[in-house]
């Protein structure tokens, strides 16, 4: 078929249709429309990308070597897999908005996932350093179940494990050279604290929620080498971070 041939059927197929080009507007508004949904995607995927970040950051990582794990063993156990995978998300939302704008079908895919995931993380970390992310951690404890049970049960296992030298709950009361804990798991530890340096003591009150790393000496009692404020948000039956326990006795009654 010759090239008149083709351009007198498309000639012909134009007539008996009727068919009429689209205004330029349409154009403008559809491209418009896709730009618009592609930052869109990218901004949520930046929030999302922040919490993940947060979530590593304030992992416990010096109790890692204590359960038995290297670095990569316990970051992949530990992983935000739930962020992550929404971050997966709206990575592929952002990289399907810009193919369909004006000139996105010229670059790439590898290009544009690998521009989108980097442009994600950047702006996470905006967030992050804005405070956004530990609000956004704060607000899915509070409202998403699962993501309650799944963060509570991970840390609730990894810090119950006294014989491995890792004990977390509340300070019920702080002496000279002991604290008084209530575990996670509702024990009641004597912690002494000779050995632990007089800086991180000096931070401690009761109602402090803190993880606490040493040995254990026998049942209720425990040595501690290191004692830290815990790290992150974290839930206990409705109770959000190391805040004073009437703070989160109040909460749990608001929820």
């Amino acid at each position: 078929m010759t090239r008149e041939d083709i351009s007198n059927k498309i000639l012909k197929k134009i007539k008996n249709e009727n068919l009429k080009p689209k205004p330029k507007w349409e154009f403008l508004l559809k491209n418009y429309i896709f730009w618009g949904a592609f930052i869109i995607s990218i901004v949520i995927g930046g929030l999302v990308a922040s919490v993940a970040i947060f979530r590593i950051i304030n992992n416990d990582w010096d109790i890692a070597g204590r359960l038995g794990h290297n670095p990569v063993t316990f970051g992949f156990k530990t992983m935000p897999f739930f962020w992550l995978i929404i971050l997966a998300i709206f990575i592929f939302i952002a990289y399907y908005n810009f193919k369909h704008t004006k000139k996105g079908y010229k670059f790439q895919l590898p290009l544009t996932i690998a521009a989108s995931i980097i442009a994600s993380i950047v702006l996470g970390f905006a967030f992050f350093g804005a405070g956004i992310a530990k609000q956004m951690d704060e607000q899915a404890l509070r409202r998403i179940p699962f993501y309650q049970s799944l963060n509570f049960d991970n840390r609730m296992e990894m810090w119950a494990q006294t014989d491995k030298g890792v004990l977390a709950g509340e300070i019920t009361k702080i002496t000279r050279g002991s604290i008084e804990i209530e575990s996670l798991e509702g024990g009641r530890w004597t912690v002494n604290t000779i050995a632990v340096p007089e800086h991180l003591l000096a931070s401690l009150e009761e109602g402090m929620v803190v993880g606490v790393i040493g040995e254990k000496e026998e049942k209720g009692v425990f040595s501690a080498e290191k004692i830290r404020p815990w790290k992150g948000n974290f839930m206990r039956r409705g109770q959000i971070n190391h805040r004073p326990m009437k703070e989160m006795k109040l909460f749990l009654r608001t929820t």
